[in-house]
């Protein structure tokens, strides 16, 4: 049985390093992480209003993660407490602290695990920024970095509820420079002894090892102009993380420019997805999920997972 208060949450952005971390940490002897469990939260909404049970477990049933995990709704839960309490007890392993990841509403655990503890991951949004335009999420790294705020508001709301003992805060360019420093620290915070096995987690994946280049790599791939627009519009939370600035001037955003980012930016979607997917998949996707039409768009869903898996590192 898994307890509430041995639960810890990995709290980042997505493309800020949650995977290797997940590697390296389910190394561990004694650790428990099976990865991402957004989809806990994603369908209650900004005003904490859940989902009935019988349409959460209707929109888990083409939820591409939520079918990797060999979870099995429970039938007999009335509330939905209880489906996050069952879920929790099917990942419980003997004698492991469970470590989950999580990429947004973070403002959410609380209700349902009130003793919780929280690992905010944190890594540079000029580079979360670059990667989301390689993962087909946005088209310039004005949009990219979007997501990145997002998580970043939504953790600032946790931390208005937790006591800040239960905080370790872990940046991923520590992470792949001094892994062995980071990784000591962060077994302290959650209770054990570090596990040199964590540092051999590429023996199991197809993650490379540790390369302390993939730090700051934004000083390189991204144009001055790139790093004035996400500057502009994260530099705030970035001088707040102890980031350093480029030293670039901010970059003016008027109205015709953000209509030509946003225009950028759904073109460079529309294609990618139309790439991937193909054309027909994509239009009936969009078609069926605007009209409401449930049953037409889960089918559609259920493919485009499909063709997903071929790109699940």
């Amino acid at each position: 049985m898994v307890m509430k208060n041995e639960i810890f949450y990995v709290c980042g952005a997505l493309r800020s390093g949650s995977t290797l971390l997940h590697l390296m940490i389910d190394n561990h002897l004694k650790l428990n992480n099976p990865g991402e469990f957004d989809f806990f939260f994603d369908q209650i909404n900004k005003n904490g209003e859940e989902p009935s049970l019988k349409y959460y477990k209707s929109w888990l049933g083409t939820h591409r993660i939520y079918n990797s995990k060999g979870l099995s709704f429970p039938e007999s839960a009335i509330s939905y407490s209880d489906v996050l309490d069952d879920f929790v007890q099917q990942l419980g392993m003997n004698n492991k602290k469970l470590i989950l990841n999580i990429h947004r509403n973070f403002e959410h655990i609380p209700k349902y695990f009130p003793d919780a503890k929280y690992i905010h991951l944190v890594r540079d949004p000029r580079d979360v920024a670059k990667s989301s335009i390689s993962m087909g999420w946005a088209g310039n790294v004005y949009f990219g970095v979007k997501h990145w705020l997002e998580s970043e508001l939504s953790w600032d709301k946790l931390t208005k509820v937790v006591k800040p003992e239960n905080i370790h805060v872990l940046k991923y360019e520590d992470l792949v420079s001094d892994p062995y420093k980071t990784l000591d620290n962060l077994c302290k915070f959650i209770g054990v002894e570090f596990d040199s096995m964590m540092l051999n987690y590429h023996e199991n994946s197809t993650y490379e090892k540790l390369d302390p280049s993939l730090a700051f790599q934004w000083k390189k791939r991204l144009s001055e102009t790139e790093v004035r627009l996400v500057e502009t519009k994260a530099g705030h939370r970035l001088k707040s993380l102890s980031y350093e600035m480029s030293g670039f001037s901010p970059i003016e955003i008027g109205f015709f420019y953000k209509l030509l980012l946003a225009y950028q930016n759904k073109l460079f979607r529309f294609n990618f997805n139309t790439k991937r997917y193909g054309y027909g998949l994509v239009i009936k996707e969009k078609f069926y999920r605007n009209f409401g039409m449930v049953e037409k768009h889960q089918d559609i869903r259920v493919k485009m997972n499909q063709i997903e898996l071929k790109y699940v590192k």
